[in-house]
């Protein structure tokens, strides 16, 4: 049973490429909760430390001491807010039509 390149359109569009747009739309949300993750938590890092110098709650010879730590935090936060992209990519990398989507990504 065959069938021409208007059926073969159909179903792509019917089919396919919604398929094609829910993967990619999961991917992008990921990566967007990671960037607002990411700023929130550099914000908060950094306001506490900030309140803290301005207060005299940190004594400024801790200063630097403290900054690190801050820092420290913060990167430990965005590796630990990037497993939720790597399960979203993973999802798309299970999915039947990943090989289309990644093509799709490539070519773009």
């Amino acid at each position: 049973m065959g069938f021409n390149e208007k059926e073969a359109r159909e179903i792509y569009s019917d089919v396919v490429e919604p398929r094609l747009a829910a993967l990619e739309k999961r991917v992008k949300i990921a990566k967007r909760d990671l960037v607002k993750k990411g700023i929130r938590s550099i914000v908060a890092v950094a306001g506490v430390i900030s309140f803290g110098l301005y207060t005299g709650f940190i004594p400024a010879e801790f200063a630097e001491l403290i900054k690190a730590v801050g820092l420290t935090k913060i990167a430990i936060d965005l590796v630990e807010k990037t497993v939720p992209v790597g399960e979203a990519v993973s999802t798309v990398k299970n999915d039947d039509l990943y090989l289309l989507w990644r093509a799709r990504k490539l070519a773009k």
